[in-house]
C-alpha cells in the first residue's frame, strides 16, 4: 500500500464532497484546472459559443474548438499523474492544429473515429501560471480520443519541467503546489499531513 493511501489529505480529497477554503465552493475529489479560451487578449474578447456554431471561416470560440485567423485550436487535456495514486491531475488546455489535423480532428469529433489517429504536432495555447519557464508555445504532441473525449497532449520538450512532471509523475505536495501557483491554494482546507 503506498503512502498515498494513509495520507489524510488524499483521504479527505477522496470524500464525496468537500468545500474549499480558498473560493468557498463545493468539490468532489482533487479539483482540476481549466482554461477558457487560449492565452491572449484576443481570444478573451470573443463570445463563447456551443460546439454546433463552429465554422471554419471567421474567428470563433466554441467549447471545445477556436479559431483566430489561421490559427486553429482544440481544447485538450495536460494530464500528470499522481504518484500512488490511479487518478491524474488535469490541466484543461487549448493546443493548436495544422488545418489539415484540424481538418482531421473535426472529422472525427462527433463520432470520435479519426481518419488520421495522430499523434498530431502542436504547440501549447496556454500560459500556466507557474513557475519559469513560461508553457504558451512548448512544444506537443496532440493524441486523440475516441468517444467524444477531449484529446491528451503530452510535453514532447525534454528540459521542460512539464515534461518530467508527465513522465515521473508528481506527489501529491507537488500537485498542491501547483494549485497554489494557480491561484487555487487549497492546503489550507486539507487536515494537516502525517510526519512519518
Amino acid at each position: 500500500m503506498s503512502q498515498l493511501a494513509d495520507d489524510p489529505r488524499w483521504i479527505f480529497l477522496q470524500q464525496e464532497k468537500w468545500t474549499c477554503k480558498s473560493c468557498d465552493q463545493v468539490h468532489t475529489g482533487l479539483p482540476d484546472l481549466a482554461f477558457r479560451n487560449p492565452s491572449g487578449k484576443v481570444f478573451d474578447d470573443l463570445e463563447k459559443q456551443g460546439n454546433s456554431a463552429f465554422t471554419v471561416s471567421g474567428n470563433i470560440l466554441t467549447e471545445d474548438l477556436c479559431r483566430y485567423d489561421d490559427y486553429y485550436y482544440v481544447r485538450t487535456l495536460l494530464n500528470i499523474p499522481i504518484n500512488g495514486a490511479e487518478e491524474r491531475f488535469a490541466f484543461g488546455v487549448w493546443s493548436t492544429l495544422s488545418v489539415d489535423n484540424f481538418a482531421s480532428y473535426l472529422s472525427g469529433f462527433d463520432s470520435g473515429v479519426f481518419s488520421d489517429e495522430g499523434p498530431w504536432f502542436s504547440w501549447l495555447g496556454n500560459r500556466l501560471p507557474l513557475d519559469p519557464p513560461d508553457t504558451q508555445g512548448v512544444k506537443c504532441s496532440l493524441h486523440p480520443q475516441t468517444g467524444r473525449q477531449r484529446p491528451e497532449i503530452l510535453i514532447e520538450d525534454p528540459d521542460h519541467p512539464l515534461f518530467r512532471l508527465q513522465r515521473d509523475g508528481a506527489s501529491l505536495d507537488q500537485i498542491l503546489d501547483i494549485l497554489a501557483q494557480c491561484g487555487h491554494d487549497i492546503r489550507s482546507s486539507l487536515p494537516a499531513p502525517t510526519r512519518h
